[in-house]
């Protein structure tokens, strides 16, 4: 689970927990990480601790829809505010998760470690790094086949919903989906939540 999730991050603020596990999610991410100092370590570290400490599940409908904006964040580039104590905040996180991936696999914290650095490594580099590796020929060419995978899976699975982060232009068949109309008119109509709704 911890290398799915690793090799597609999505936030899971809007899953369902057992309370034990959000509890303890959320006390592990505290005492490990800094939001104020490195926005981007606590987000991946919740998230993944949701992962590691229990199971996962999709639901055969609609997860989430998310219209992108000049505010929006990303893990692709890191949002870290102390760059100079980078290092130091790489090493709290991925010394914290590699212990609880440790604990809950049975693998050994050695072994832990370096799944958790074949992930995020590049996180310890911050932003520049990651604009320099996106020039590359190889993270390019991936991309751009990535790209076409996905046009050729819209394609054949068009009735299907996403169960994949990813951007999606408005042309997308994807987009066509009668769900996916539902929720973006739902996100538009009410862009601030829906209002709550009582029956008398």
């Amino acid at each position: 689970r911890f290398r799915q999730f690793a090799s597609n991050w999505y936030s899971t603020f809007y899953s369902v927990y057992r309370t034990p596990i959000l509890v303890r999610a959320y006390q592990i991410t505290d005492d490990h990480s800094d939001f104020l100092r490195a926005r981007i370590f606590p987000e991946i570290l919740l998230s993944q601790m949701s992962v590691i400490l229990g199971k996962v599940k999709f639901f055969p409908l609609l997860y989430n829809l998310r219209e992108e904006h000049l505010s929006n964040e990303s893990t692709i580039i890191p949002n870290v505010q102390d760059q100079q104590c980078l290092s130091e905040l790489y090493a709290e996180f991925s010394d914290c998760l590699a212990a609880e991936l440790a604990e809950s696999s049975g693998t050994t914290l050695d072994n832990a470690k370096v799944e958790v650095e074949k992930f995020y490594g590049y996180l310890k580099h911050g932003a520049d790094a990651m604009a320099i590796r996106k020039k590359s020929l190889k993270f390019r060419l991936r991309r751009e086949a990535m790209r076409l995978y996905h046009q050729l899976h819209d394609l054949l699975y068009r009735d299907e919903m996403l169960q994949t982060r990813r951007r999606l232009s408005p042309t997308s068949s994807i987009c066509r989906n009668e769900a996916w109309q539902t929720a973006y008119r739902l996100m538009v109509e009410y862009p601030d939540g829906m209002p709550d709704f009582k029956t008398k």
